[in-house]
């Protein structure tokens, strides 16, 4: 779908910190789900423009694609794009200062996270409730959750940790089995180099007799 690849594009922006291009892409692909009717592409782009407007500080925009994301996770029952955006609605209640509304998102984002077993949406979930009992002067609950961060961010790191040890024997695998097939191609090479050095010999002492 054209929207979706406008999306991943502005996506792309977004994480090489290009704002004006991110903003340009995603609106495109917002502008272009909501024209043939894609919502699941539509309620991705208001995600992450919702985030982008946090990032940005139009906090306004921000709330406002927030709730559009979240009509759409509803009306469409992804509850795993909603985690995601509850998590950084959240967020930006905390920044807002709104630390009540915050706790109570980020707790219902952090249920549907694990649920789901978006491991980097509960590591942020965790993040961003310790910034909000720090914000609190809770320190007791804010370390709680601090170590539960610290503990999903290991989990992550082993499991990167697995799946790049698993592409390296992949990686020497393959290297293995293009040298073994080397050596056969080379063998048969020498092979039929003597046969035809045999063959050769033997025309020459026929010739002889």
């Amino acid at each position: 779908l054209y929207a979706d690849v406008l999306y991943l594009i502005g996506n792309v922006y977004n994480w090489a910190d290009d704002i004006m291009n991110c903003s340009l892409y995603l609106r495109k692909s917002k502008d272009a789900a909501r024209k043939y009717g894609f919502e699941a592409v539509l309620m991705k782009a208001y995600s992450s423009l919702a985030i982008l407007y946090t990032k940005t500080e139009d906090y306004g925009l921000s709330l406002e694609y927030f709730q559009k994301t979240n009509e759409l996770t509803d009306k469409l029952k992804d509850n795993y794009i909603k985690a995601s955006s509850l998590k950084s609605l959240g967020n930006l209640y905390n920044i807002l200062g709104q630390l009540d509304d915050a706790l109570k998102i980020l707790n219902e984002a952090l249920i549907l996270a694990t649920e789901y077993k978006q491991y980097t949406t509960i590591l942020l979930c965790h993040q961003f409730i310790t910034n909000n009992y720090e914000k609190r002067g809770d320190f007791e609950n804010a370390l709680k959750h601090h170590k539960l961060e610290v503990e999903i961010e290991s989990k992550l790191f082993k499991e990167e940790l697995k799946i790049k040890t698993r592409g390296l024997h992949v990686k020497f695998d393959l290297e293995e089995a293009k040298h073994d097939n080397e050596i056969y191609r080379l063998k048969n090479i020498d092979l039929a180099e003597a046969n035809e050095k045999i063959n050769h010999q033997k025309v020459k002492i026929q010739d002889i007799n």
